[in-house]
């Protein structure tokens, strides 16, 4: 935000009644002033791993460059773990890395998946997972960091049918908005 609290959300902004509040240049107060619905409230990231506490690790998803030292901070001031970082902000995540060894970072792939620079850094061992759009999950793919030691995950897969193909492919998790789904294809 504005004022320098990581917060949970997905897009660069908030929908609020008549406009759109771009997050970054917004502060916390004026965020937590829009009712997202049954008054619910944007949570920051602390919240979350409170929240989160014994129930579940956290995968936190990136959306902006320069975020590794807050990250950091926050995981160690709420002694939260475990934590996967992704995104496609390669430099943080590596800084992310650095700062704290025990934080996974899962590097996130597109269509140009083969591109040199990101198979070498990966394979340096700079990621412990790839996250990758499932539209473009092969074999060729899941062999080749499965090599490297790399964990696969999917995203965002809600059809039973993809989610049964990625799991016989060897994919290591999936992301799902349909978690009914996602259990019913484990059963």
């Amino acid at each position: 935000t504005a004022d320098d609290h990581l917060v949970l959300w997905h897009d660069d902004d908030l929908p609020a009644p008549g406009r759109k509040l771009p997050i970054a240049r917004t502060t916390l107060a004026a965020l937590r002033a829009v009712d997202l619905g049954g008054g619910e409230r944007i949570a920051t990231l602390a919240e979350g791993m409170d929240l989160a506490r014994g129930r579940a690790g956290l995968m936190i998803d990136l959306k902006a460059g320069g975020l590794a030292r807050d990250l950091v901070a926050t995981a160690r001031r709420c002694d939260f773990a475990p934590i996967v970082a992704c995104g496609h902000y390669w430099g943080s995540l590596r800084r992310i890395k650095l700062l704290d060894p025990a934080i996974g970072v899962a590097f996130t792939l597109h269509r140009t998946w083969r591109r040199p620079l990101g198979a070498i850094q990966i394979e340096r061992g700079h990621a412990d997972a790839v996250t990758v759009n499932w539209r473009i999950i092969d074999q060729q793919l899941v062999r080749r960091y499965h090599a490297c030691g790399v964990a696969v995950l999917a995203w965002t897969v809600d059809d039973p049918a993809q989610m049964r193909r990625l799991l016989a492919l060897g994919v290591d998790g999936l992301t799902s908005n349909r978690a009914d789904l996602f259990a019913a294809v484990g059963d």
